[in-house]
């Protein structure tokens, strides 16, 4: 299993999925954003909803956000519900850590 982390406040470290892999959400309530923040301020896109423990995220496409202060990573992709194998909805999920804890677990 790959672990993704990221230095809360600091950098972000290396997140190489790939096109099409599926992830196992570990975090409770994820925004899933119409789009990454942007800016130097971090203005995050509209929330389209949430993904949580019962869902796994499958990876189209990763980006780096930088702030003034840091640099984020955010994942693009479909949220498909763990249990059905249904898409629920699409959009960018923070990939990293929330209070000391990872979001997401990919395996390759």
């Amino acid at each position: 299993m790959l672990t993704v982390a990221l230095t809360l406040g600091l950098s972000a470290t290396a997140f190489t999925q790939e096109k099409g892999e599926r992830c196992a959400v570990l975090g409770d309530d994820l925004p899933v954003r119409q789009a990454p923040p942007d800016g130097p301020f971090y203005k995050a896109g509209d929330k389209v909803g949430v993904a949580g423990r019962q869902d796994s995220f499958v990876v189209k496409e990763i980006r780096r956000v930088k702030t003034l202060y840091a640099e984020y990573i955010y994942a693009f992709g479909e949220v498909v519900d763990a249990n059905t194998k249904g898409r629920k909805l699409e959009g960018w999920i923070y990939v990293g850590e929330a209070g000391g804890k990872l979001l997401l677990s990919c395996r390759r």
